[in-house]
């Protein structure tokens, strides 16, 4: 999800010297990025949070959203916030799973399970190449079993 937060002081001088990066910890990936100069004595904020778990991008958002308002609290700011979910976990079916990894280890690859951080829309699942991209693509268009949703580079 993301989460944008925009916060204005009364003066120029009253922005305080410190980042505003909001405190998120737990098994979850961040990117901030932060706009210094804003019209009007202010900044802005933008904090992508990835989570594997809702529960814990809950969390993640909440943490997030408490550190950015007691920040505007200590330092008298006015405070926007915005959050726009980006993608929803999903979960391959555990059939399709099986199959595939049979398909594979049959075939003489090394078979391995993971989630992803990145999210994969518009497929049933999602498959790392470990470097044999190109390898694994044709065994996989040939065997007719399995056709490919989508070629990423």
């Amino acid at each position: 999800m993301e989460f944008r937060a925009s916060l204005w002081w009364r003066r120029p001088e009253d922005v305080p010297p410190e980042n505003l990066w909001p405190e998120v910890s737990g098994p979850v990936r961040k990117a901030f990025a932060v706009e210094e100069k804003l019209p009007d004595a202010g900044r802005s904020l933008r904090v992508e949070l990835r989570a594997l778990d809702d529960g814990v991008l809950g969390d993640a958002l909440d943490a997030a959203l408490r550190s950015v308002t007691a920040t505007a609290a200590i330092t008298d700011a006015i405070l926007e916030t915005a959050v726009v979910r980006l993608a929803a976990a999903q979960c391959a079916a555990a059939d399709l799973v099986g199959q595939m990894a049979r398909d594979l280890w049959r075939a003489g690859y090394r078979v391995r399970f993971g989630t992803s951080w990145t999210p994969v829309s518009g497929a049933a699942l999602a498959l790392g190449a470990g470097g044999r991209r190109a390898e694994l693509e044709t065994f996989l268009l040939e065997d007719g079993l399995w056709e490919a949703a989508s070629r990423r580079s």
